[in-house]
Formats: C-alpha cells, structure tokens, sequence
C-alpha cells in the first residue's frame, strides 16, 4: 500500500527487502547455532508435529522463510513493471539469462549441502554455515521467482497452454490444500519409504 502511494519509495522498499530475506535466516542460524539448511528431522515425521520443537522453531515460522516471500513480493512489482514497459524485447532476454544463472547457483548450492556430513563444521555460532544457509534459503525464493516472471512474459507455448488449462488449475487448488496439510504428506511419504531417510543430520535417502 505504502509503495502503491509513494512511488518513490519503492527502490529502497526493494533493496530493504532484499537485505531482511539475506540476514534474517543468517541471525537465526549463526544466533541458535542450528544448521545450515534449517529443515526438520524427518526422524521424527511420525511424531505429532505440534509438539515438536524444531519444526515449531525453524521449519514453520515466517522469519525463517521470510526470503521466499520476499522474493515472491519483488517478483510481482518487477512484473507489474515490464508489463507496462515497452522494452520487454530487451527485458525477456536478460530475464532467461538471470533465470539460468540463478538455477545453476540453486542446484549448486543444494548439491553442495550432500557434502555438509565430511566438513569438519562447529555448528556453534558458525559464520560459515550462517552465510551458507542464508544463499541457500533465497536462491530458492529468487529462482522460482524469475521463473515466474519468465514464464508470465512469454509468449503462448505448449507448457503454457498445458499449465493454464482448467484441470491443472484444479490439480493445484487440490495440491496447495494437501501441501497446507503438511502432516498427512509426511506421514503418506514416510510410510511408504522402506529405505531410510536419515544420514548423519541431513535429509538424504541413501
């Protein structure tokens, strides 16, 4: 509302947004010495989630995932933007560019987390893993973001005309309330893994 008043306030809204989604997970995990990924014990899946106190710490809170919606804020801005700009030739290029670079940046990150278990680490108060984890929280919010933005410029394909048929607006209505419902996901999931999901204190099957 503040930025639909005062136009002009929404650069440093942006840049303010963008600091808050880098240092918020980065003081949450160098402040509770927790991980660098934050994500909760599957271990403990089958347990009654309300009472468990990692997932009510880190997994659920706004402040821990505050770089996706964020991310997802700026997102819609920047569209509103190139939509009404005459220069989406210039705009559209640049994006799908923007948009490899920050998938090659996710799976990069992501695949490095396999190798956390073999690095000699001091979870505690650990600059490292707070700087690790912070990149790791927003190139998920920042790719999905562009890809968003890419996906709203282009022009009519198949993907698009499949994606934007009414069944599949239905599947996500349907997903999204299964997702919310995050309880019975693990427990349908879980129980139907018969190889462990545990190694050491990361979420891998092996």
């Amino acid at each position: 509302m503040a930025v639909w008043k005062y136009p002009h306030m929404k650069n440093p809204f942006i840049s303010m947004m963008i600091l808050v989604a880098l240092s918020t997970p980065a003081y949450v995990i160098y402040n509770t010495s927790t991980d660098a990924t934050m994500n909760f014990d599957m271990r403990h899946a089958l347990a009654e989630l309300r009472t468990y106190d990692h997932f009510l710490k880190y997994y659920l809170p706004s402040h821990t995932n505050i770089s996706s919606y964020f991310f997802g804020i700026i997102a819609a801005m920047m569209y509103m933007k190139f939509t009404r700009s005459d220069s989406q030739h210039i705009i559209k290029p640049l994006l799908k560019k923007l948009l490899t670079f920050s998938l090659v940046v996710l799976f990069s990150l992501n695949a490095f987390t396999t190798f956390l278990p073999f690095v000699n680490i001091d979870n505690k108060k650990s600059i490292f893993n707070a700087i690790f984890g912070s990149l790791l929280k927003c190139s998920w919010g920042c790719s999905y973001s562009i890809l968003f933005i890419v996906f709203e410029l282009k022009s009519k394909s198949r993907l698009i005309n499949v994606l934007s048929h009414n069944l599949m607006h239905y599947l996500a209505k349907i997903s999204y309330c299964v997702y919310i419902v995050q309880y019975s996901v693990i427990y349908g999931l879980y129980t139907n893994f018969h190889v462990p999901m545990i190694y050491g204190g990361f979420n891998m099957v092996r």
